[in-house]
Order: structure tokens, then C-alpha cells, then sequence
């Protein structure tokens, strides 16, 4: 069997994703060829997200290489204040019909995260 963002992760996702779009800036953790030098930040969109990973869309040169570092600023809807996160790629593909890569990325405590209050958002 083919695999596939939508057929390996749903599997492995241990929270119900939510539908958003909120905007984020994220910083790329070492020299990945498709976003420019160290420390590049660009800007992207949440597709969907929960308290553990996101999916976001964001227009690159090629795709990111599974497992690269993320560090994430959040901005989130109706929440004062951004959210700083750390997470790796998951997963990169390119959708054609949007011009863009879609990339998964797994969620986990850094330091100096605010991975627990990022979490609390999801509660209830």
C-alpha cells in the first residue's frame, strides 16, 4: 500500500485535529536548502492542529526533510499573545492544486516552550 500523509498519520495521531487557520511564523532548525539560510523564518497557515502536532501549508523551493528541527511562533484566534513551540517535520508533500507544500509536524517540549499551554487550548 501507498503511503500517504492522509492513510499513515491518521493512525498515528493520538488527538482528534482541529480545523484552523491561524497564521504562524515559523524558524527553521539548520540549513534546509528550501527555505534559505540558518535560522530562516517564514511565514505559513495552520490547516488543522492539535495539542500534540499541526498541519500547515507554506510555499517552499523543495520539500523539508523528514524529522528537521521547527521552532514555531503561534498565533491563535481568539488567544491573547503568541505561542512558542518546537516541533519536526513529520511528513512534506507537494499539493499542486495549491502551489504549496503541506508538511506535518509533531509537536514536542523544548525549552523555554509553551508547549503546556498550547495544550490547555484543546481541553474542554
Amino acid at each position: 500500500m501507498l503511503v500517504t500523509p492522509e492513510n499513515s498519520l491518521v493512525e498515528r495521531r493520538r488527538h482528534p485535529r482541529l480545523p484552523r487557520h491561524d497564521r504562524l511564523f515559523i524558524q527553521f532548525g539548520g540549513t534546509p536548502a528550501a527555505v534559505g539560510p540558518p535560522g530562516a523564518t517564514r511565514f505559513c497557515e495552520a490547516v488543522d492542529t492539535s495539542p500534540c502536532g499541526l498541519r500547515l501549508c507554506l510555499r517552499l523551493a523543495e520539500a523539508l526533510p523528514r524529522y528537521s528541527p521547527l521552532e514555531l511562533w503561534v498565533s491563535v484566534s481568539g488567544a491573547e499573545g503568541k505561542y512558542y513551540l518546537c516541533g519536526r517535520v513529520a511528513w512534506c508533500v507537494w499539493r499542486p492544486g495549491r502551489e504549496t507544500h503541506e508538511l506535518g509536524v509533531d509537536l514536542h517540549a523544548g525549552p523555554s516552550s509553551d508547549q503546556r499551554a498550547w495544550a490547555r487550548l484543546f481541553v474542554g
